[in-house]
């Protein structure tokens, strides 16, 4: 898979967070989708997949 692609599906799970609280501003995913060299911070358990 590129890059991008990787990069984009990663943005998605920080947006399906269980917490709101963890869930990156629209600010903050605009910066992430146009500056490749800003690190993302690793995704905690999505609501989707929550028991």
């Amino acid at each position: 898979m590129p890059d991008e692609t990787v990069r984009c599906i990663h943005i998605g799970l920080l947006c399906v967070q269980d917490s709101p609280n963890e869930r990156p501003l629209v600010s903050s995913i605009m910066s992430f989708l146009e500056n490749g060299d800003i690190s993302l911070p690793p995704p905690k358990e999505s609501v989707y997949f929550a028991e």
